[in-house]
């Protein structure tokens, strides 16, 4: 009987830390992204499909001294 016990205790703290510790802070939105790089031919063309067809944006771009992607 004890170990039953043991067990719903278990598992009802382990709900109140999930449910204390991974919800997000406030005012900020439930699911981020971090970060993506994607390997295109056209990179233009990549750039305006992302932020047509899925509102992203692009925050980074990584050139060479030449302005070439890398």
């Amino acid at each position: 009987m004890c170990g039953f016990f043991l067990f719903v205790a278990g598992i009802l703290i382990g709900t109140a830390i999930q449910t204390l510790v991974a919800q997000s802070p406030a005012g900020q939105a439930g699911v981020r992204l971090n970060h993506v790089a994607i390997s295109v031919p056209d990179v233009a063309q990549a750039v305006a499909w992302y932020g047509e067809k899925l509102g992203f944006r692009e925050v980074v771009r990584n050139s060479n001294p030449q302005g070439q992607v890398r």
